[in-house]
């Protein structure tokens, strides 16, 4: 009985995580389960079914169909790119597989429908506790993908590299910190790159004549606790295994510039009260949460704090001349809905976004001798999937101002 459930569910594994192990790419934000369900399912039939030759071969047929589809889908994740040398995936996985079931005696067709009814049972439970599927369903992807217009998100239409700087570089701050002077880096909540580059564009003129510099740049992982740190990162040192990582905030305190990061939300937060200090900031400006994710001091009250630091360091001859702020935005962040009656997320997006960086220019022209360095911490992740096809994947704006 352990054999004739082990051995198909092995066979089915090989099936499901083979093609997305060797389609792997770094920072990939595909969702795949360890075991494909409809390979398991005929793996139990070709082994009750074994010596009827008919469906034996029906249920081999399927199985290479269900492989084919499983590999489709993974690549079209990735920008929808030609199957090539990886078409051969399929047919050696199942090959296998299906020599696997040599000693394997079938189970009675009721047998085959209780564990069926289990595993699909467990995977379904699994959804509430871990974030790993335990199951694959090549099929009903395949049909998702079919049913709909592929829009392909990843690779960066020519409209933008004719007129814009694209980089795969996450060294924005330190390749456009200006030591002479104060500077502010702001990580604009949930900026991404547009599909549209008439959209981009008339973000951009939000900063008018203050605008030095735009471009986009790419994201290896869609998190804001690592594009603060990322993007605050100078210099790593050392071996693998060893090294030894200095930030900026840091390294410009140790020469006399004051540090100080601000974020209307928590500290708890992404457990920014943990890694803000050891970047090396000498001084934090936090809020209070609202509710799971939303920041109760929203974007505008922390402009004017800022604007009060920056005020502080021409005319207070007390405090230091040249300061480092960084500070990451609030009001874009999702969900975007929590005690509003509104229900566009289009609309509401669009309107706080252009909200934030008007304040963000604002700044900028009032404090025209101090560096503005702004990125998008991520693409709209975690907004509605209709709405996540507006933006690139893991592709940020950043713009220079002064």
């Amino acid at each position: 009985m352990i054999k004739a459930v082990f051995y198909p569910l092995i066979g089915a594994a090989l099936i499901a995580i083979t093609p997305f192990l060797l389609t792997f790419e770094k920072g990939q934000d595909i969702i795949h389960g360890l075991v494909s369900y409809s390979a398991f399912v005929l793996l139990l039939l070709f082994n009750r079914f074994k010596k009827n030759k008919i469906i034996a071969i029906i249920c081999v047929v399927v199985l290479l169909a269900i492989s084919f589809m499983d590999l489709h889908n993974l690549l079209l994740y990735k920008n929808g790119r030609p199957m090539g040398w990886q078409g051969i995936l399929p047919v050696v996985t199942v090959i296998i597989a299906i020599a696997m079931q040599k000693p394997v005696i079938g189970l009675r067709l009721r047998a085959i429908s209780c564990f069926c009814f289990v595993f699909f049972f467990a995977h379904i439970v699994g959804l509430n506790f871990f974030s790993q599927p335990l199951m694959e369903f090549p099929l009903l992807k395949f049909m998702a993908h079919s049913g709909s217009s592929y829009v392909n998100r990843s690779t960066i239409h020519p409209n933008f590299t004719s007129k814009y700087l694209v980089t795969d570089s996450v060294t924005i701050t330190r390749d456009y910190l200006d030591t002479s002077r104060s500077n502010v880096v702001v990580l604009v909540e949930s900026w991404g790159v547009p599909l549209d580059t008439g959209e981009f564009a008339s973000q951009l003129r939000i900063f008018g004549s203050s605008l030095q510099t735009a471009g986009i740049h790419n994201r290896m992982y869609s998190r804001t606790r690592t594009a603060e740190r990322e993007d605050l990162i100078n210099s790593v040192n050392g071996p693998r295994g060893h090294r030894d990582t200095i930030f900026i905030p840091k390294l410009l305190a140790s020469i006399g510039i004051s540090t100080t990061f601000m974020y209307g939300g928590d500290s708890l937060l992404h457990y920014r009260n943990r890694y803000i200090h050891n970047i090396g900031f000498e001084n934090t400006i936090y809020g209070e949460r609202k509710g799971q994710n939303q920041a109760s001091i929203c974007d505008s009250a922390m402009a004017v704090k800022l604007d009060s630091l920056l005020n502080s360091a021409e005319t207070d001859s007390t405090q230091k001349v040249k300061r480092f702020i960084a500070w990451t935005t609030a009001d874009t962040q999702f969900p975007l809905i929590d005690d509003e009656n509104e229900t566009n997320t289009d609309s509401i997006y669009d309107a706080r976004l252009q909200g934030s960086l008007r304040l963000i220019a604002s700044l900028a022209k009032k404090h025209s001798q101090v560096r503005f360095i702004v990125q998008g911490d991520h693409n709209p992740i975690l907004s509605p999937l209709e709405f996540q096809n507006r933006f690139y994947k893991r592709w940020v704006p950043f713009v220079v101002l002064n």
